[in-house]
């Protein structure tokens, strides 16, 4: 079994996520700003410690062509605007899509065997249970789900916020790597995993969120896929399996139509038309390319939050996000290294664990059309380990006894 040293720079790096999105939660659930911005700042300087142990001009060498351009153009970016406009601290510590969003890419500079997935298994459970927690603090909503004038009436006099409504579902989310590793993972870590998907799903449908809810539904249902696909028991075992699956999809969705009265209510309603449009009425061809920086904006009218200037921090749409922080240049090397990734991980490899790792980088690249940019937290981090991972030959070619016996820590 190939060691693993105890505090590789790899494991320091899922250290400072883990902390920074611990002081997250004491700051915003907790409502203590003091000890969250604390535990915050510890994260980013543990991960700093990391990135320069690890990143060098000689690694990034070594990378293929859109690894490597995506990485000297994401340097070129964070520089830029560094030295033209500087780095606010309050939003590099406070908000995750900003500045420490943009280090994660630099994930491909580490070693792949230091990869331990025991400890990315075990620190998502922790937050899958976070989740089921802040869920059981507000199960009122999940009863009266289908009293849409009691969710309506919540959200317009602020006793809930969007966060609140995302929140379960985004800590839950990397879990799912759990679950579609059925045979890797602890059975205790799937089947945690497994509730507290479901129930941040049904959390976030009460609310009416269309894109959380249809994108931890897509998880959940991958994990049935990944099995049933690469199980070893016979056919007969996967068609029993399959019709479960099936049914009880018609009865949630039966059940979804009945209690969720909200989401219903909302359906395929349009809310981000004047946004989309105005992003591209304020951008020229140019910006579109590459980016208006890390501190770009953008007018907006509508802009509620922002009533003098009407200028946008970001955009709700991933893709549009990444273009006004990074532009093209940033954007197409990120598409073209996750569908490398994807097809490599599922239908080049040998085992179960990549192929697992491919879809969920897949469902998160398909996301990127809808929400989910890119941030500085556990799931987006998993998602560039399954990239280090997946664009490795060697464990491309490890059958699943392999992996279980011979490469990462699991169990």
């Amino acid at each position: 079994m190939i060691k693993i040293k105890k505090y590789n720079p790899l494991a320091l790096y899922l250290l400072s996520i883990v902390i920074v999105q611990i002081g997250t939660i004491v700051r915003l659930q907790l409502d203590n700003q003091i000890i969250g911005n604390s535990l915050r700042i510890l994260g980013v300087l543990i991960l700093f410690i990391s990135l320069l142990k690890q990143v060098s001009i000689t690694r990034i060498i070594k990378l293929g062509f859109c690894m490597k351009f995506l990485l000297i153009w994401n340097t070129f970016n964070i520089l830029f605007t560094l030295i033209t406009e500087g780095i606010s601290l309050t939003r590099s510590f406070g908000e995750e899509s900003y500045l420490l969003a943009y280090l994660l890419p630099y994930i491909l500079l580490y070693d792949v065997f230091a990869v331990n997935l025991k400890k990315i298994f075990k620190y998502s459970v922790v937050f899958a249970i976070f989740a089921l927690i802040l869920v059981a603090l507000n199960y009122e909503y999940l009863i009266l789900a289908n009293n849409s004038y009691y969710i309506m009436n919540a959200i317009e006099n602020d006793l809930v916020s969007g966060s609140l409504a995302q929140i379960p579902i985004m800590w839950s989310i990397p879990a799912s790597i759990v679950f579609m590793n059925m045979n890797f993972a602890d059975k205790k870590y799937v089947i945690i995993s497994f509730i507290a998907c479901s129930f941040a799903i049904a959390f976030s449908m009460a609310f009416g969120r269309r894109g959380t809810s249809l994108y931890g539904t897509l998880f959940l249902l991958s994990g049935f896929w990944v099995y049933i696909r690469n199980t070893q028991y016979k056919l007969s075992h996967r068609i029993i399996v399959t019709i479960v699956v099936l049914v009880a999809l018609l009865s949630c969705v039966y059940f979804v139509v009945n209690h969720f009265s909200y989401l219903v209510q909302r359906g395929f309603e349009d809310t981000r038309s004047s946004v989309n449009e105005a992003f591209f009425n304020d951008l020229n061809n140019w910006d579109l390319i590459v980016g208006r920086g890390l501190n770009g904006t953008y007018y907006d009218p509508m802009n509620i939050f922002d009533n003098i200037n009407n200028q946008r921090p970001d955009h709700e749409t991933g893709l549009l996000n990444i273009i006004l922080h990074a532009g093209f240049l940033f954007l197409i090397p990120y598409l073209l290294i996750c569908a490398r990734s994807i097809y490599l991980g599922y239908f080049k490899s040998n085992n179960s664990l990549l192929k697992s790792f491919s879809v969920y980088i897949l469902i998160n690249t398909l996301m990127l059309f809808v929400g989910s940019y890119p941030a500085f937290n556990l799931r987006f981090f998993i998602l560039w380990i399954g990239v280090l991972l997946c664009n490795n030959k060697i464990i491309r070619r490890m059958n699943n006894d392999d992996i279980a016996n011979n490469f990462i820590y699991i169990k």
